[in-house]
């Protein structure tokens, strides 16, 4: 058995958050871990990636589509695989990961829907499992990676939706292709309609006022998505019960009133 790097040499992917082609697909993460790569020996030299089996559930019998992030291209690299590809050490000077990296936009994605990332810094493998649909977005302009005309243009495949946690036992229930969904009873201005038909459990609102007030006062105005992700990271003390309540909360419009928060649309606010 390979031995295991110290908790204090490897990188807190955590801090981030403050960092054949495929898209537009429901797929489960397989198989998540971090190697080095030369790109099939169109780099001269290796850079560490994350490389992902992607299961494509509209199409589960048919083999898994390998995807690959890049983590750090600098020579030397600055983060190295260490723990069987399952963590990154860092090799260099850099604590961080470069906000640009195609890395760190997928898991400013994942953040997005309240994908707490600190899961992933001890071990990639909390990602397998993980049922989301991803999409291609235009990558950001690099230094020396500027597009060329008759070249295709340079993209990264992000999450825009989750329909599973790793952790979670089982997927929301997704539409049939040609079907309108449903609109969940406690989503948006849904919530404010059926005020109170599903009461929190005593002590909830305390726990809410305690948590996401102080985020929302800080920010003035928040998206619902980038609350969760705040809110369920300061929430890492309370117990996973507690921790759901609240984040369900946050999508339903007369439990926010409750606790003074505003909702407009997307947008949470401090009520007046």
């Amino acid at each position: 058995m390979a031995n295991k790097t110290p908790d204090s040499e490897l990188v807190n992917l955590y801090e981030f958050v403050a960092g054949g082609l495929v898209g537009d697909i429901d797929a489960r993460f397989t198989n998540s871990r971090f190697e080095m790569w030369n790109y099939d020996g169109k780099s001269p030299k290796p850079s560490c990636v994350l490389r992902v089996d992607l299961v494509n559930l509209a199409d589960e019998a048919a083999d898994a589509v390998e995807q690959v992030w890049s983590v750090s291209s600098s020579s030397p690299p600055a983060f190295l695989p260490v723990n069987e590809g399952r963590s990154l050490k860092r090799a260099g000077t850099a604590t961080t990961l470069i906000g640009s990296s195609n890395y760190a936009l997928l898991l400013e994605s994942l953040a997005k829907y309240a994908f707490d990332t600190s899961r992933l810094g001890m071990d990639i493998g909390n990602l397998n499992g993980l049922e989301a649909h991803v999409i291609r977005q235009a990558a950001p302009p690099r230094a020396g990676m500027e597009h060329r005309e008759g070249e295709r243009e340079k993209t990264v495949l992000v999450v825009s939706a989750i329909h599973k946690m790793p952790w979670e036992a089982k997927a929301k229930t997704k539409a049939k292709p040609g079907t309108k969904p449903k609109t969940p009873a406690n989503s948006g201005a849904a919530a404010s309609a059926a005020a109170g038909a599903e009461a929190e459990a005593p002590g909830d609102e305390e726990t809410g006022k305690k948590h996401l007030v102080p985020i929302v006062t800080d920010k003035g105005v928040i998206a619902r998505g980038k609350l969760k992700a705040l809110v369920f990271r300061a929430m890492t003390d309370e117990d996973a019960e507690t921790r759901e309540s609240v984040m369900s909360g946050i999508d339903n419009d007369a439990w926010l009133a409750s606790i003074g928060l505003a909702a407009q649309g997307d947008n949470i606010m401090v009520a007046e």
